[in-house]
């Protein structure tokens, strides 16, 4: 798999536009890459083993690994940052989760898998979505 940041087009670059406008709208918006994207972590040869084997299960077990290294990123944001719990009449607080392309891979396996997710840190996050 080639790494270099030429090969990925598409990064939190994207969102660039956007920044500017979270603070008249009261919002704090994080622009998380996929791994192995540009300024990401890469996956080791052994996680993409499971991707590449072509197994509809080895699929699925990536998945739920990834629902829960993303669930635990959300839970550090939230207490790092005392981010604010969604309010009663759902009008400020709490995250919204979005997806550019692919990078949806990252949103519907934590709505897909959150049985995965461990019990402490699903109850940690569940508030905020």
């Amino acid at each position: 798999m080639d790494r270099t940041p030429s090969s990925k087009l598409f990064h939190v670059a994207i969102f660039n536009s956007l920044l500017p406008l979270a603070h008249s709208h009261h919002a704090r918006i994080v622009v998380v890459n996929r791994r192995d994207y540009p300024m990401s972590s890469s996956y080791s040869e052994e996680e993409l083993k499971g991707v590449r084997a072509g197994d509809s299960d080895a699929h699925s077990d990536f998945a739920k690994n990834s629902s829960k290294e993303f669930a635990n990123f959300i839970s550090a944001l939230i207490k790092k940052n005392s981010l604010p719990r969604i309010t009663e009449d759902g009008r400020s607080g709490g995250v919204v989760l979005m997806g550019w392309s692919s990078g949806n891979y990252y949103i519907l396996p934590i709505l897909a898998f959150a049985d995965a997710i461990d019990n402490e840190t699903r109850q940690a996050v569940e508030p905020y979505l």
